[in-house]
């Protein structure tokens, strides 16, 4: 019996749960099973990725970010045929580049597979011999499945970036091939609300030049130029020049909608918020926003609008502003799974019950349908299941 394990570090519970029910309604291939191992709080991607790998003899193991969320159900079949066309393949994603560019941002190369967002069509999709599988030279970390197990570099990646890039290069150093496969529809969804994390960005950056900077950037051979790649980085430098203000504004900023939270205080949390985005503006650190800052604004432009019917109920029963970030998620999780039809009776009535007793209005779904950082597809199929909740 051969075993496919599936490995994440995580530091959400909620996100964590709702990767998990999409992994458990995969189809499993004859002869295998699956096990998921789990990080809380790891200390850096590799450090978690390292102590996962080596508690596991699994043949295959897939790297999956808690936010992640595979709805191909056909996907374990898809990877373990595509190791088994090649033994030199040691690692599938799901996109990545054939051409690095010298900045070493890699959806600035020419990208292959599927990026990982929402279409308005959705179905499961069983790859064969015509299907096209790109050679590249990295992929992106929210999901790598490897055939092999090559550590991960912790000792020179310590926090959440690069450790993907890393990985690739390491296991072409030895000769194997990386690879994304072209999909019809995305084989997966990465709910990352698109904005990524910069903060410790360009240090390890400049931490992956000095180890990989000789190594091939493309599958030709080509070096990297690294003046280029310094040139290239202008917009991390913008961001780290402004970060410690907006760091500092942010931890004010919840430290101040929380206590007015606690105090039921709505009028004072609508006050922080508007005057927030003034502040945002006026100090041009729209560059700088987090993606739960914008969570935060989706929910307060609900909140505002619904007040001026006298019907609003989306900050009640949240005493902190993780409380709310948390109300965001679990709309966002159970609409997503109308999305995606999900034929399970269990599945559609804890999200039945969650709009009904959070009272997520209908002006509420269609603001979240609207948001970007939602990252909602099929709004027609979404809106219809949920009124019929309603």
């Amino acid at each position: 019996m051969g075993e496919i394990a599936f490995i994440i570090c995580y530091n959400d519970k909620i996100l964590l749960e709702e990767c998990k029910m999409y992994l458990n309604r995969l189809y499993v291939p004859e002869g295998f099973s699956i096990d998921i191992i789990t990080v809380a709080e790891a200390p850096s991607m590799c450090a978690g990725y390292n102590a996962a790998m080596k508690s596991s003899d699994a043949e295959i193991k897939v790297y999956i970010h808690q936010d992640t969320f595979i709805v191909n159900r056909y996907f374990l079949y898809n990877i373990n045929y595509i190791f088994k066309s090649d033994e030199q393949i040691g690692i599938i994603g799901i996109v990545g580049t054939d051409n690095l560019p010298d900045s070493a941002v890699w959806w600035e190369g020419n990208i292959k597979g599927s990026l990982p967002f929402t279409r308005e069509e959705y179905r499961d999709e069983k790859i064969t011999d015509r299907t096209e599988v790109f050679e590249t030279v990295v992929v992106d970390g929210f999901l790598i499945a490897t055939s092999k197990d090559i550590e991960w570099r912790e000792d020179i990646f310590k926090g959440f970036d690069f450790y993907d890039l890393s990985q690739c290069f390491e296991f072409r150093r030895r000769g194997f091939k990386t690879v994304t496969v072209k999909q019809t529809i995305p084989w997966c969804i990465h709910a990352d609300g698109y904005f990524m994390d910069l903060e410790n960005y360009s240090d390890t950056r400049n931490a992956f030049y000095m180890e990989y900077g000789r190594d091939d950037f493309s599958l030709d051979g080509r070096k990297c130029n690294l003046l280029n790649g310094v040139q290239k980085s202008s917009a991390f430098d913008d961001y780290n020049s402004k970060k410690d203000e907006y760091n500092k504004f942010q931890s004010t900023f919840e430290n101040n909608i929380s206590d007015a939270l606690k105090r039921c205080d709505y009028e004072a949390v609508s006050e922080l918020y508007l005057e927030s985005v003034n502040y945002i503006g006026r100090k041009e650190l729209t560059g700088n926003i987090s993606a739960d800052y914008l969570r935060f604004m989706v929910i307060m432009d609900i909140y505002l609008a619904e007040s001026e019917r006298g019907e609003s109920f989306i900050l009640k029963n949240a005493e902190n502003i993780s409380e709310l970030l948390g109300k965001f998620r679990k709309t966002e999780i159970y609409l997503r799974r109308f999305e995606y039809d999900f034929d399970d009776y269990k599945e559609h009535e804890e999200s039945f019950g969650f709009i009904k007793r959070e009272k997520i209005s209908a002006y509420a779904i269609e603001e979240f349908l609207k948001a970007e950082v939602a990252q909602l597809g099929n709004v027609d199929r979404i809106r219809n299941k949920a009124a019929h909740g309603r």
